[in-house]
């Protein structure tokens, strides 16, 4: 285990400790917490990883907060409509009986809750609809339109390689990769790279836009594998393009 991954396990006993939540380690050396009767298993994979590519050390104290917070009763529907979103997610991950759709051999994009810093994401199922009182209709609907909010006054950032136009979503949000899904996408690239476009989405904070005939689109390879292998949430390494058709993938960069 690396010296990050020691710091990132013990800075995460250290906050339970703190917060006075106790805990066990299982054969597999996840751990096992139990609180006011609840009892959550969890694994600091992902966790570590993060910690590794980003260096920041406080992910480990927002890490335990989200974990605390998601054994809190779910809110009321009034409460969780505006946080509804869809995510890009890898096909790999089993979602269950989760509401998703597959986009791609390598991607779905599930219908998720967030809480108000988008700092946790939950899975959202059709017992969590029936619950709120809601059909999954209803609460698709209310997602995209929250999807197309997220880039409400974004403005594409572009970087120039050897002239030809790349394309950055400043949007700070773990639905950065996910701005693909958004009605207001289109509006958002036209202008500086025509439609259809290319796309790469290697994990869930990372996007790149490209010319639909752009010729650095394996210039980018290296940095796409990269950031897939490094990132705590991965998704594809496949190149997508997006259109008025919808979403396919035209190939892909091997890990």
């Amino acid at each position: 285990m690396t010296k990050t991954a020691l710091d990132a396990s013990g800075k995460f006993e250290a906050e339970l400790a703190r917060r006075g939540v106790a805990y066990v380690r299982d054969a597999e050396g996840n751990y096992v917490l139990s609180l006011d009767g609840f009892e959550v298993r969890i694994s600091l994979a992902n966790l570590e990883r993060n910690v590794q590519r980003d260096g920041d050390a406080a992910a480990v104290e927002r890490f335990v907060a989200d974990v605390l917070t998601s054994l809190a009763p779910e809110p009321s529907w009034e409460r969780a409509r505006a946080h509804l979103f869809f995510a890009a997610e890898s096909s790999e991950l089993d979602l269950g009986d989760a509401i998703h759709f597959e986009v791609t051999p390598e991607v779905q994009r599930c219908l998720t809750l967030t809480n108000a810093d988008e700092s946790r994401i939950t899975f959202v199922t059709p017992q969590m609809c029936a619950d709120w009182g809601v059909d999954v209709g209803t609460a698709l609907r209310a997602a995209e339109e929250n999807q197309a909010r997220l880039l409400q006054d974004v403005e594409l950032e572009v970087t120039d390689i050897d002239g030809e136009p790349l394309g950055m979503v400043a949007v700070g949000s773990p639905y950065k990769a996910s701005t693909v899904f958004a009605s207001t996408f289109r509006a958002l690239v036209e202008p500086m790279m025509g439609w259809p476009v290319l796309v790469v989405i290697p994990c869930r904070d990372f996007i790149y836009v490209m010319r639909n005939d752009s010729p650095i689109v394996g210039r980018v390879g290296g940095v796409v594998v990269e950031e897939f292998q490094r990132s705590g949430y991965p998704i594809t390494t496949e190149v997508l393009r997006v259109s008025s058709d919808g979403i396919e993938a035209l190939g892909r960069f091997a890990p």
